[in-house]
């Protein structure tokens, strides 16, 4: 599950989120948990 979040975030992040935007994702990544 772990590696699998991590290519997600990273896929996301690749996406083209702004590094500022990325914390943001991890919060709701943690939200959802």
């Amino acid at each position: 599950d772990r590696k699998r979040r991590a290519q997600g975030d990273s896929q996301l992040y690749k996406g083209g989120s702004a590094p500022s935007t990325f914390p943001e994702l991890k919060l709701r990544l943690l939200n959802q948990m």
